[in-house]
């Protein structure tokens, strides 16, 4: 349950009708919730988040106690998205099969590897990476580090070779050009109305915006939404208007995800 507000005094009159309704539905439905997996969290910047109460939420008769990180759907959530703990937690998933992979080397065929990695580590690195694209450098740096280190094993060369040979021997993608590639997926169903309409109304074109004939109008490229702040340019919406508009026409055109992917990947 997401409740989104200007400021926390406007925000906890939001959350009460909406904990009572779902404490009702799961009463008429005779269903139970489970509190020790319940928490809530709020979302903002240092300065505003510092200045928020801790405030125990009613769900019914129980209480909801406030974290200031929690694990949802396999993502590791903070206060400050962050998601500095989320970087943590890939690492510890990833190192113990780096190190496995690392054994094995000397005994199987170089693909082989390859397939492993693909397999068994690379998901973890895949995994959301457009939700916390937008990491710092450091974090950022910590993960480029631990797919260097796969390839640099499967290919048995020395730990200092560069990063940029490596992946152009092993023809891999680093992780930043993956994240663009998943954001330029994401704007593919955004462009073809394949997204929720959550998703979709985060877009507009310049023909929604203003009656003016440019070409741009013409072309229904997607209006760049206007970033103040460094949070705000880190969003998904903003990330993926930039990530599209340097998608080349011919592959925006694709009539399908397979075709799309498979362009991407040519370019």
């Amino acid at each position: 349950m997401l409740v989104l507000s200007e400021n926390y005094t406007d925000t906890i009159p939001r959350v009460c009708p909406t904990t009572f309704t779902v404490s009702q539905w799961f009463m008429y439905n005779k269903l139970s919730l489970n509190l020790t997996k319940t928490k809530y969290m709020t979302f903002g910047t240092r300065h505003k988040a510092g200045k928020m109460p801790s405030t125990d939420l009613k769900l019914g008769d129980a209480s909801i106690n406030r974290v200031p990180e929690f694990k949802y759907l396999g993502v590791k959530l903070d206060t400050h998205l962050t998601f500095s703990n989320h970087i943590q937690y890939v690492q510890s998933k990833t190192i113990g099969k780096l190190k496995m992979l690392s054994r094995v080397t000397n005994f199987l065929p170089e693909n082989t590897c390859f397939t492993l990695y693909k397999t068994l580590i690379r998901p973890h690195f895949d995994y959301c990476d457009v939700v916390y694209d937008c990491i710092t450098e450091a974090n950022a740096r910590k993960l480029q580090r631990l797919q260097n280190a796969c390839i640099k094993s499967i290919l048995q060369v020395p730990k200092r070779t560069p990063t940029a040979e490596i992946h152009s021997i092993s023809k891999m993608q680093t992780l930043k050009e993956r994240q663009h590639f998943h954001t330029a997926v994401e704007m593919y169903k955004v462009e073809k109305g394949m997204q929720p309409e959550s998703i979709q109304n985060m877009f507009k074109r310049h023909s929604e915006i203003h009656n003016r004939h440019t070409r741009r109008s013409v072309s229904k490229v997607i209006y760049p939404p206007r970033a103040r702040l460094n949070i705000t340019k880190c969003g998904f919406r903003h990330r993926g208007q930039k990530v599209w508009e340097a998608v080349p026409d011919t592959l925006k055109t694709k009539p399908s995800i397979l075709t799309f992917k498979t362009a991407y990947g040519q370019i």
